[in-house]
């Protein structure tokens, strides 16, 4: 049995805060999961939580706007991020958006006003990213603006406490840092979605609300208001920053800056590809009678320099009159051949973990792992995934040297037989002749 400990993870919830890139966000990190593994509402409320809570624990992605008191409800079944944007910019865009949509109640304010009148009128529209958080936090508030400014604290402390803040002003940083969340062996790339020029809107237009947004601030009025949401993205922007220093560090080591140094990341079947198309579930069923080629392959995600091991989750059943027919995994970048190895099917149990040891060199190259299959005559092949395991050099001379005094007979003066983990005939190939120390390893779950 695997001596890997897996996280029980917790469903993330991406608390929208809009007019922030938030659907940009949303987009990028969708995609990542089937749709089964994504819930997503225009705006969460309690009630919403209390009639789906199972639906939202079996989820991974989790995203919609706040409403009243639901930021305390979520944390206790995910974690939460949300993504903050420059107090000028926020407020600038909240108006163009209410320009471009007649329906909105503040439409006609920002068509018969000036921007700086209109923020006058509706001076809650000036801070509403602290408003938003202060909504988030509070069932029922009354009076928004001068409790968010009497608790402002309690605002400032779910901004440190939350798994991760991010500004939209630094996009790679937040990929970056979304990454460690979801895919810390993959990529995301934010498209960018619903700007303001998408809306018809010039940008000399935007130039001139600038101008008045500053005039207003240097005025002097609504002076608390313009500190209220000032703070607020800075204290998002700090927090952004210590988080990536950490990620930075862990990083350095090769590591899964979530899941820690020595656990596994697990990436599920429906990442992979068949010669049939994309699969769509949790394990792949594949019979193998005439095969001659690679039945599974992908993800094709980048990896970060480093070592790395690879357990493939797979099971054979009815293999016994084939026993001729053979398996070859791979580890592939930029579609070359980084490492393989050769099984027997005879010699895969009804659940095994095949090994696989690489390096990553070029963390441009999109890495893919391969099954390819060939002289089955019957039989089939149960695909659950793989697991990637981070290395450190000296995890790897640790193992090298178990295994050099197990052969010797040194380990505690006896002598004693080579470890399952390595069984006499499977080692690994390598291009180039290579032997790497690794085995099949039987899961007896």
């Amino acid at each position: 049995m695997s001596s890997l400990k897996f996280p029980a993870w917790r469903p993330t919830y991406f608390m929208h805060i809009p007019k922030t890139g938030g659907t940009s966000v949303i987009e990028a990190v969708s995609g990542l999961f089937p749709a089964t593994e994504v819930f997503g509402s225009g705006f969460i409320t309690i009630d919403d939580i209390k009639r789906s809570r199972a639906q939202l624990e079996r989820s991974r992605f989790i995203w919609g706007h706040p409403k009243n008191g639901v930021a305390p409800v979520l944390n206790e079944i995910s974690d939460i991020f949300t993504i903050l944007r420059r107090p000028e910019e926020h407020a600038i865009s909240n108006y163009l958006q209410i320009k471009s949509h007649p329906d909105d109640f503040l439409y006609n304010d920002v068509c018969e006003f000036s921007f700086a009148d209109y923020v006058r009128r509706n001076n809650h529209q000036l801070p509403l990213q602290a408003l938003n958080i202060y909504e988030a936090l509070f069932d029922k508030p009354i009076d928004y603006i001068n409790q968010a400014q009497d608790r402002f604290q309690n605002i400032a402390n779910f901004i440190k406490e939350i798994e991760f803040v991010g500004v939209i002003d630094k996009p790679q940083i937040i990929c970056e840092n979304l990454k460690s969340i979801f895919c810390p062996y993959g990529e995301i790339h934010l498209p960018q979605s619903n700007r303001a020029d998408e809306r018809g809107f010039d940008r000399g237009h935007v130039i001139e609300l600038r101008k008045q947004y500053q005039d207003l601030r240097r005025s002097g009025e609504l002076r608390s208001l313009f500190e209220m949401e000032e703070a607020v993205y800075r204290l998002g922007h700090e927090a952004m920053m210590r988080r990536t220093s950490r990620l930075s560090r862990t990083l350095r080591y090769g590591a899964s800056p979530r899941l820690g140094i020595r656990t596994a990341h697990s990436v599920g079947a429906w990442r992979f590809q068949t010669p049939a198309g994309p699969l769509a579930g949790a394990r792949h069923h594949r019979r193998l009678a005439d095969a001659n080629e690679h039945i599974i392959y992908g993800p094709y995600f980048t990896m970060r320099p480093g070592r790395y091991r690879i357990e493939f989750q797979i099971a054979m059943t009815d293999v016994a009159a084939s026993a001729g027919g053979v398996l070859v995994l791979e580890v592939a970048g930029d579609r070359r051949v980084l490492t393989k190895r050769r099984l027997f099917g005879r010699d895969v149990g009804s659940r095994a973990q095949p090994i696989l040891h690489f390096r990553q060199r070029r963390p441009e190259a999109r890495v893919e792992f391969r099954i390819h299959a060939s002289g089955f005559t019957g039989g089939s092949l149960t695909f659950d995934g793989v697991n990637i395991v981070p290395e450190r050099t000296w995890d790897r001379l640790t193992a090298a040297l178990a295994n050099l005094r197990a052969e010797l007979g040194l380990w505690f003066g006896e002598r004693r037989a080579p470890p399952r983990s390595a069984p006499l005939g499977l080692g690994q190939d390598k291009p180039g002749g290579a032997v790497f120390f690794g085995g099949l390893r039987e899961n007896r779950r």
